[in-house]
Parts: structure tokens; sequence; C-alpha cells
């Protein structure tokens, strides 16, 4: 798939995994729909990235402009169900915590020192 998409959690449920092999990114947001989808992911070790999954235990990164690294990732995932499983309740119990609207409210009322309404 690619392009825009009208309604992207119905394009998450019909993946396996999701392979981001960017050179640059500036935030993975399109790993955290996934991760929350509990869709396992492949991605390059790049800011951004880094920033959303962690290695070996939400997903797996691996070297940019690497191809052969790359596709021993999508082997590694696609092949051993004991660790797609692994990775997918991990990253999604990460994004729960770190990427949550509450969370997210939280970070950016501590971020501009704004009282809490409901205190």
């Amino acid at each position: 798939m690619h392009g825009g998409i009208a309604k992207p959690q119905a394009a998450l449920e019909r993946i396996d995994l999701l392979v981001l092999p960017s050179e640059a990114e500036g935030f993975g947001l399109v790993l955290i729909e996934a991760m929350a989808a509990r869709v396992p992911v492949v991605a390059t070790e790049v800011a951004g990235i880094c920033d959303v999954v962690k290695n070996e235990q939400t997903g797996l990164l691996v070297p940019v402009g690497n191809p052969e690294e790359l596709a021993k990732g999508i082997r590694r995932v696609a092949e051993d169900e004991g660790m797609r499983l692994r990775l997918v309740e991990a990253a999604y119990e990460d994004v729960q915590s770190r990427f949550s609207w509450e969370r997210v409210i939280q970070q950016y009322r501590e971020l501009l020192n704004i009282e809490n309404a409901s205190s």
C-alpha cells in the first residue's frame, strides 16, 4: 500500500508487518499507529524512529542503507512467532504508556506549566 489511506486502522488490520526503511524520519507516527494496532515493526536505526522503537524490545531496528540486514530483520519477525508476539505485546504496552492522549496531554501540561483543570 502507498499514498493516502482514508481509514488507516482498516489498512493496519490487513498487514502482518510494518517495515519503515527510512534514511531520515522526524517522528515515527506510523510506527506508533502500527504498534497500537498490534502490528510488529521493523525499521531503520535513525533519529525519530529510535524515539519510538526500542530495539529487540518493541520492534527491530536495522542499520540504514543495509538491505541485507533489513531482509534479515523481516525474516526474523516473520519466522519467529514467539519473538513476534513478545515484540507486539511489549510495543502495545509501551505505546499505551508513552503515547496515549492522556499521557501526551499530561506532558504538554508539564512542559507549559499548566495546572490540571481537575486539581
